[in-house]
């Protein structure tokens, strides 16, 4: 895909490191009902937040390992 381009290009100026998935996993669950919120607060507004966080999250899904 498109983005793996873009790994080599920060790598030259960003460090990387390691996040275990366990961690990843937990930071996850705090922060979906801060998202889940922000897309109902825009839904309130008018816009498609429920569609494009389902669409954010679809793309992180196919690009995580």
């Amino acid at each position: 895909m498109g983005g793996r381009k873009w790994v080599p290009i920060f790598r030259e100026k960003l460090e990387f490191v390691d996040f275990p998935d366990s961690e990843r996993r937990k930071m996850v669950a705090k922060a979906s009902a801060l998202w889940e919120e922000w897309a109902r607060e825009m839904d309130d507004k008018g816009f498609p937040g429920t569609e494009m966080l389902a669409y954010t999250m679809a793309l992180v899904a196919e690009h995580s390992p």
